[in-house]
């Protein structure tokens, strides 16, 4: 079942439970309240009945007068009978009645007063203590316009329940389709998705409202999609050209060589050409279980000082390439320097940003700033070469990803991914950014308190 249909099903239903016990309790109401006043009108006319017939000769003229009038005006609808003690009826025209039975005359005379029906008509009963002795006074009045007045307070009731479910079903269809009609429109624009425009982000109104959130879900997934298939593309790419290039280089030597007899000097030079491009292919191989690595299997951590990685990954890199690395150190408490991390995944990390910073360079000095501020440490990480082009700045921390002015440059675009995954790790901070002359890495550090 459609949502739609369940909301307007269970609305419906729960407003449909709520209108009949609403109307249940309506009509229970009115019928409790209308048989007391009438009950309570019976009293009264069993009251002045009992007067009027057996009080006579202790009232004046005047006041017997002004009790037969009240008395004709209520027993218009009623019929009154005055019973002795000897069950005999002494006044009134109540005889020969089935429902007045001797069991029924003891208990009013035990409980001086009973109220009771039965289908077509209502009796109030009355103990009355007289001069003359001691009487039951009974009246009978009809139920027909009682009975009646239910009836039509059902019907109407009924009526408006009747009315009222079908205005609900109605309603909460119509407000189904103005509620859902953004989800539905959500789901075309799904459905009109394919392989050449899956990653193209949803449009949405500014609603601030639930439909706003899975569309911006929705496109943030979208953007981790899109993100997937460009690694994967550019996985390919690599892969194809990196492996191609070694292994071109060996097959080709090898033909060359098998064309004709060579010297032992020409074997040792083919097979030290063979082994590095071997290597070659084991370094890319290592750099891509890094990368799984780091993303499935973390290490142990412990607390390292940061400043002791970098000066051995600066000593390292150093000895490698000839281009002078200068560092100034502006942090006044060294505790900022101690972070819980992976030894081995940092270091690597710093080797990463430490030796594109010089590659990209262009032999000029590095620079690399150590600062506080509000109780994090930062490191700051400058290069004075030919920098990152604008267009490339979004996609640079993408594995595989290679920028467009360093293509020349040897590399395998998984150090800067990488790098930035073991920083996030470690909740690490990394932001570059580009200038007209050279790169700046900032990397900033959780806070200590």
């Amino acid at each position: 079942m459609h949502i739609r249909n369940r909301f307007t099903l269970i609305s419906s239903l729960i407003f449909g439970i709520i209108f009949t016990l609403a109307a249940v309790f309506i009509y229970w109401m009115f019928r409790q309240n209308a048989q007391r006043q009438l009950y309570k009108d019976l009293q009264k006319t069993c009251l002045i009945s009992g007067i009027y017939y057996l009080e006579k000769d202790e009232l004046t003229l005047n006041e017997h007068k002004q009790i037969k009038v009240q008395f004709e005006h209520l027993i218009q609808e009623s019929m009154v009978a005055v019973i002795d003690m000897e069950d005999r009826i002494r006044y009134g025209s109540l005889v020969d009645e089935d429902n007045i039975t001797q069991e029924l005359l003891e208990e009013i005379r035990q409980r001086k007063q009973l109220s009771f029906h039965s289908e077509d008509f209502f009796y109030y009963g009355m103990f009355y203590h007289d001069n003359q002795g001691d009487f039951v006074v009974i009246v009978k009045e009809s139920g027909q316009q009682f009975f009646n007045l239910m009836w039509q307070l059902a019907i109407v009731l009924l009526s408006v329940l009747g009315i009222g479910l079908m205005s609900i079903i109605l309603l909460s269809i119509a407000l189904s389709k103005i509620a859902y009609r953004p989800i539905r429109k959500v789901i075309e624009e799904v459905n009109t998705r394919n392989h050449e425009n899956l990653t193209g982000s949803i449009p949405y109104s500014n609603t601030n409202d639930e439909i706003q959130e899975l569309i911006e879900s929705y496109n943030k997934l979208l953007s981790r999609v899109d993100n997937v298939f460009s690694a994967q593309k550019n996985f390919i790419n690599y892969v194809s050209h990196e492996f191609k290039t070694p292994l071109t280089a060996s097959a080709v030597g090898l033909e060359v060589f098998l064309q004709k007899e060579r010297t032992n000097l020409e074997y040792q030079s083919m097979a030290q050409q063979t082994l590095e491009n071997i290597y070659q292919l084991e370094g890319i191989l290592t750099n891509l279980k890094l990368l799984a690595g780091v993303q499935s299997s973390p290490e142990a951590r412990k607390t390292i000082r940061i400043d002791e990685i970098l000066w051995a990954v600066i000593d390292q890199s150093t000895e490698r390439y000839n281009v002078p690395v200068r560092v100034d150190m502006q942090v006044d408490d060294y505790q900022l320097l101690e972070v819980n991390g992976a030894e081995t995944q940092l270091h690597i990390a710093f080797t990463n940003l430490i030796e594109n910073a010089i590659k990209y360079s262009e032999e000029k000095p590095i620079d690399i700033l150590f600062s506080e501020e509000n109780n994090h440490l930062k490191i700051l990480v400058i290069d004075y070469g030919k920098g990152i082009l604008k267009e490339d700045l979004p996609f640079i921390k993408n594995a595989f990803y290679r920028g467009k002015n360093s293509r020349h440059i040897p590399g395998s675009g998984i150090g800067l991914s990488l790098t930035d995954l073991i920083f996030k790790h470690h909740n690490i901070t990394l932001d570059i950014i580009p200038s007209s002359k050279g790169t700046k890495v900032t990397l900033t550090f959780p806070n200590k308190l």
